[in-house]
């Protein structure tokens, strides 16, 4: 994979953003650099959904999708944990992290 490290963060919003140049613009920023090289792999080694045409940039990423978008599937391949309920109020979350945040910010 190529070396992004002669890219800097932007001087209007502190962020790096991603250079890809593939017949479009892409408009994903980052606060973090680490985080834009994670996803430069949608553009140089992506992992494509086997359902849709959703990629990622790994197969977790592919996999948290099915597990959100076509979770019968998901059912069928793999042993799924969730939905994860609140238990302050009635909503509910496919991961568990996104709970978390929600107890934390909202209870």
């Amino acid at each position: 994979m190529p070396s992004y490290d002669h890219i800097r963060a932007s001087a209007e919003d502190g962020k790096f953003h991603c250079p890809h140049e593939g017949g479009y613009v892409c408009p994903a920023a980052y606060g973090q650099k680490g985080r834009l090289r994670k996803h430069m792999r949608v553009h140089v080694r992506p992992v494509i959904c086997p359902w849709c045409e959703t990629t990622g940039a790994n197969q977790v990423d592919i996999r948290r999708h099915v597990e959100l978008y076509h979770r019968e599937r998901a059912l069928e391949r793999w042993i799924v944990i969730g939905p994860f309920s609140c238990d302050q109020c009635p909503k509910e979350f496919t991961r568990k992290d996104n709970l978390q945040k929600h107890v934390r910010n909202q209870h």
